[in-house]
């Protein structure tokens, strides 16, 4: 999972965007700087983003809108699952379109899904139109996976290695504690 939280570029160290994009990048998308807005639908101020367009899967099941206080959007490549209407704008391009706000991208055994906000998480914002049921279809999501578990053959001895440790270092063995 990764999240991150545009308006943190305006309070933070202007490199913040490095981190999350030199890890993002390495699953095909990047999180964009600004933020979106709306000035035609929005929920009671210019920033606050409905999203209302998804593809069918089981983190956007049964989802209709979705209220962003402060996103972004991330450029996917055509692996978003939830995107703005058509009338948005990014704050870097003036650019109106419909923008990513979530990627879900499934690689090896593996799911990574990103949002373009974090808000949503947090009240009383979690509470707005269908924000509760995301963050239950990321709980049920993340829940639901399996872990596998190898298991060892009977009668197969499993033994710890010594560490291969540093020319120099001290190792210090406590044969004795005793407790105040």
């Amino acid at each position: 999972l990764l999240f991150f939280d545009p308006a943190a570029e305006y309070v933070a160290i202007p490199e913040l965007f490095a981190p999350i994009n030199s890890l993002s990048t390495k699953f095909g998308f990047s999180f964009a700087k600004g933020y979106l807005y709306n000035e035609v639908e929005n929920f009671g101020m210019y920033r606050n983003i409905y999203v209302r367009n998804f593809t069918i899967n089981a983190l956007t099941q049964n989802l209709s809108s979705l209220v962003l206080f402060t996103a972004t959007y991330i450029n996917s490549m055509g692996k978003g699952v939830a995107s703005t209407s058509n009338d948005t704008y990014s704050s870097v391009s003036e650019k109106a379109g419909s923008y990513a706000t979530i990627v879900l991208v499934e690689r090896g055994n593996g799911t990574i899904i990103a949002f373009g906000d974090l808000t949503f998480l947090r009240e009383p914002y979690c509470y707005v139109e269908d924000n509760h049921k995301l963050v239950m279809n990321l709980v049920s999501l993340i829940t639901s996976v399996k872990v596998p578990v190898e298991e060892i053959e009977e009668g197969v001895k499993q033994e710890v290695a010594k560490p291969d440790l540093p020319v120099g270092t001290e190792t210090v063995s406590y044969t004795h504690l005793t407790l105040p």
